[in-house]
């Protein structure tokens, strides 16, 4: 069993193809992803997107990102707005919407965990 994950330089890592953002609001967006962890409730990776305008809805998940690529800002459902760029950290908690306009493609770690009553 792997104790410990390592990844030299996740700005370069290579992802696969994922699903696309589910609620498209303009352009065509594209996700890759790499999984580095999973078990039951909590999902660790990579993930990156193409440009593109879209609504993004945690209703049973919050999330942790750390984006270390890419341009763009995300619209809380609350008027607020955060920058994207590398460097930035978000976390979102379950229950969470917002919408995503993203400008350069966006590279982000994170880690997601599911709601423990909706497992």
């Amino acid at each position: 069993m792997t104790t410990f994950y390592t990844v030299d330089d996740v700005t370069t890592a290579p992802l696969t193809p994922s699903a696309a953002p589910p609620i498209v609001l303009e352009g065509d967006p594209k996700a890759t992803k790499t999984v580095l962890h999973r078990d039951g409730a909590t999902e660790l990776g990579i993930w990156e997107c193409t440009p593109g305008v879209f609504r993004s809805e945690k209703k049973n998940i919050s999330e942790f990102m750390h984006f270390v690529a890419g341009k763009g800002r995300i619209e809380h459902s609350d008027g607020t707005v955060t920058d994207i760029r590398p460097g930035t950290v978000l976390h979102v908690h379950h229950g969470y919407i917002g919408t995503w306009y993203v400008e350069e493609p966006v590279r982000k770690v994170y880690t997601a965990i599911e709601k423990p009553d909706a497992q």
